[in-house]
């Protein structure tokens, strides 16, 4: 498997040098991407031996030597995630099987047959009606229900989907900061979205991970804007723009998943407690000169 992660090769002042240098290293075959950050010029490449190929030759160039310009092989990007990587995302691993498990055992909820399991993980005890307040939630003190419908799906493309996006991001918080911090993101994030939904919404019947995913895609954009060069935040600007896609197309309300609202308010809530959360993680760092 092949990634497209940068790792900065060289940061340098603007120049006609170092702009006829990124030309010669274009041409010769190895993937430069030039970026601009308060006013310096930033090289990044795939993998770190191609940022190391760069600095070495920059250094070449600045002394005049180009003998290097014929003979420099073409590059094949670097594999910086491998299956053997895994071992490092125990904690997504978890979180995603214990939700695909767990969705054969809720019966049919997607269409609206809530089995003992089920209703033991919704947000409220529906036996006991179906209002969803605030106010209930503070008099019944189940408190363990304002996680679980994190783990309630309601069809196997939601499930899947959820598991396939929590993998995407959680794992670059996981191999960063570690499984404890990833779980605890996952809790605080699904808890607080599990509340904001309930005080927008008028059904207990909802659930999965999607809160917990747009919590994390939320905290992931705000870590690689306050630490742009660190690798584990790099990603194609369309893997999270998509998500923001579909959760504006979401909002619109036009879309349902087998006759159960989407959680609007909980995908929203969980994206900016995410985003908070990562602006709790540090202050955002410049690049040296």
């Amino acid at each position: 498997m092949r990634s497209t992660q940068k790792v900065r090769a060289l940061v340098a002042a603007p120049s006609a040098e170092l702009e006829s240098f990124v030309s010669a290293v274009r041409q010769s075959g190895v993937a430069v991407e030039k970026l601009e950050n308060q006013g310096m010029v930033v090289l990044e490449t795939e993998g770190g031996a191609h940022a190391e190929l760069v600095l070495r030759l920059y250094a070449a160039w600045q002394r005049g030597e180009r003998d290097w310009l014929a003979k420099l092989p073409k590059q094949e990007p670097e594999e910086s995630f491998s299956w053997r990587e895994l071992a490092r995302c125990s904690g997504v691993l978890l979180i995603a099987l214990m939700a695909i498990v767990l969705y054969p055992l809720l019966g049919e909820l997607g269409r609206g047959e809530v089995n003992a399991l089920a209703m033991s993980l919704l947000i409220v005890d529906v036996s006991q009606g179906f209002e969803v307040s605030l106010s209930r939630l503070a008099h019944d003190q189940d408190f363990w229900r304002w996680l679980t419908p994190a783990f309630v799906h309601f069809s196997w493309v939601h499930v899947l989907f959820n598991c396939a996006a929590l993998f995407e991001f959680g794992r670059r918080i996981e191999i960063s900061s570690g499984t404890g911090v990833l779980i605890m993101l996952i809790i605080l994030i699904a808890v607080l979205a599990n509340l904001v939904q309930v005080a927008f919404g008028v059904s207990p019947l909802f659930g999965g991970l999607s809160g917990v995913v747009y919590g994390l895609v939320g905290y992931v954009m705000v870590r690689r804007w306050l630490d742009p060069l660190n690798p584990h935040w790099q990603m194609h600007p369309a893997v999270a723009g998509s998500m923001l896609l579909f959760l504006v197309l979401f909002s619109t309300g036009a879309t349902g998943v087998d006759g159960v609202d989407i959680a609007h308010a909980a995908h929203w809530g969980g994206l900016i407690a995410g985003a908070l959360l990562g602006l709790m993680g540090g202050v955002r760092r410049t690049i040296p000169r």
